[in-house]
């Protein structure tokens, strides 16, 4: 099987990135049609605009009252942020389990400094995703908000990549996607990794969707072979780190890999995944604290500001330093 190589193009705004892959057919391949399409995360020149400092340690300490509480830093006086992945809306999956505790989680959110959330439910074999009703969900939401937490509202999917959901998202590109977007956020398998991963991006991208990874720092597969993260990052894959793994939140393993990921430019966005008040809570303005002291405030902010701002919009990420390969 010859290597896969994605070839970054930047233009303007709408174009798209090329990538060209081969190999048998499987989950990801497609039949009949050159093994090449188009995409466009990026909206930066080929150079990288960051300029990493050397990876330090978090100096902050985990709260002493609760070392496996994500919420240990209080709240950022002057961080406005854009959550594009978070469990919002209540009973439709293992998020919160009322209306009142979807209202905290958005009165936290909008505490933290957070004025955009993305509700993104799971798509998976334990949860049906269905757009229509979950849209209503999130208008009833929009409706119980005070007015003054000023905090907006869209809807995503986490989307679990299987067999019978890409065959389903190919078919109807838009019903996952965050908004309106072209954007999509991917969640991988825990137990397996498809073998030709790259011919799904192949299959997405010729659909003209761009997809967003999220969490391969908690992928227990990943995580003993990260290196495949950053081949995906230079391919032109988007990486979504979870805000509480780079805080320490998720254990030992989950932070390492987080900062290494970070250090060698591999990270487009940080997102908290939220899915209550008590644990994994809507909190950016922490990760962004750690993540300002590794690389820089420039991409810090990028993380949670400027990227993910482009996204909700449909636009390329402004910020997509070259991935540093090993």
């Amino acid at each position: 099987m010859k290597k896969v190589v994605f070839t970054i193009v930047h233009e303007k705004a709408g174009s798209r990135n090329c990538i060209g892959s081969s190999g048998d057919q499987a989950i990801g391949e497609s039949k009949g049609k050159k093994n090449r399409f188009h995409y466009s995360p990026c909206s930066c020149s080929d150079e990288p605009k960051a300029k990493l400092s050397p990876f330090v340690d978090d100096p902050m300490a985990r709260s002493p009252d609760d070392p496996m509480c994500s919420n240990q830093y209080g709240r950022s006086k002057d961080c406005l942020v854009i959550d594009i992945h978070c469990h919002l809306l209540p009973e439709v999956d293992d998020g919160p389990k009322s209306w009142d505790i979807a209202v905290e989680m958005c009165r936290m959110a909008a505490t933290d400094g957070i004025t955009h959330a993305v509700a993104t439910p799971h798509a998976n074999d334990r949860y049906a995703y269905d757009r229509e009703y979950l849209s209503r969900l999130l208008g009833q939401l929009r409706e119980k908000l005070d007015p003054a937490l000023q905090l907006q509202l869209s809807l995503g999917c986490d989307f679990h990549l299987s067999f019978e959901n890409l065959e389903r998202v190919l078919e109807q590109p838009h019903t996952y996607t965050i908004g309106e977007t072209n954007y999509l956020l991917i969640e991988l398998s825990n137990f397996s990794i498809p073998a030709q991963l790259e011919n799904c991006f192949f299959r997405l991208g010729d659909r003209g969707l761009t997809p967003i990874l999220t969490h391969p720092e908690r992928n227990p597969i990943l995580q003993q072979t990260p290196q495949r993260i950053l081949e995906w990052a230079e391919q032109g894959c988007l990486m979504q780190v979870t805000a509480s793994a780079l805080t320490g939140f998720w254990g030992e393993r989950p932070e390492i890999v987080a900062r290494w990921l970070l250090d060698r430019s591999a990270v487009h966005i940080l997102a908290s995944d939220a899915h209550d008040t008590k644990r994994r809570i809507p909190n950016l303005s922490a990760a962004r604290a750690v993540a300002a002291k590794i690389v820089g405030a420039e991409y810090a902010e990028a993380l949670v500001e400027g990227n993910p701002g482009a996204i909700v919009k449909g636009m390329p990420i402004p910020y997509c330093p070259r991935p540093v390969l090993d």
